[in-house]
């Protein structure tokens, strides 16, 4: 999950690990709140790398 209550700035997000498995992710939320979809790549010991995300101004993403 991804939450950005600033109304005016994007918010860049790098270096996320995360326990989710390789693969694309698209918004749980449809867009509704403004979301996208993220990437993450195979890492190793669990800790697999979400790619860089930018998330909008006053905007939510949820993957699962």
């Amino acid at each position: 999950m991804a939450i950005n209550k600033n109304d005016a700035m994007s918010y860049p997000i790098t270096g996320l690990l995360t326990a989710l498995p390789a693969g694309t992710y698209i918004d749980s939320l449809g867009g509704s709140q403004g979301g996208n979809s993220l990437t993450v790549t195979a890492g190793s010991g669990g800790n697999n790398p979400a790619g860089n995300y930018t998330i909008a101004p006053h905007s939510a993403s949820v993957w699962q």
